[in-house]
């Protein structure tokens, strides 16, 4: 079973809501004909029209609007997707960076404490 691609998704969704290739293009930084064969490519796996095109305007579907709005909620799940990903990153750099900070201390004090140590020593010489 072949599945829509994240792009032909929101190539799609540009054009619903721009209701203009040529903006829709844009917005997605391609070329107008890069964003329709990827439109056309989504119909043909879909096997039905998404899109009425006329030299004017582009008229929608009711299935291109119904597949619009699940392919805008397909796309925002995979933003949450990458931003959970970008978000234990962080997480996880911070968790380092305060092991790191923790032993920094850890080897600060300990050298203070050498230091300490040593000038007793030497004061209990003389």
């Amino acid at each position: 079973m072949n599945l829509p691609t994240l792009r032909q998704l929101k190539y799609l969704t540009a054009v619903v809501s721009l209701k203009h290739f040529g903006k829709a293009a844009e917005q997605c930084f391609v070329t107008q004909s890069t964003l329709s064969a990827g439109i056309q490519d989504l119909e043909a796996l879909l096997g039905a029209p998404l899109l009425e095109r006329t030299n004017r305007k582009v008229l929608v579907t009711a299935l291109g609007q119904e597949v619009a709005q699940r392919a805008q909620h397909i796309l925002s799940l995979a933003t949450d997707l990458v931003d959970v990903a970008e978000l234990e990153k962080t997480r996880s750099l911070d968790a380092c960076a305060w092991a790191l900070y923790r032993v920094s201390a850890h080897f600060y004090y300990l050298k203070h404490c050498q230091t300490f140590v040593r000038k007793c020593l030497k004061l209990s010489w003389y």
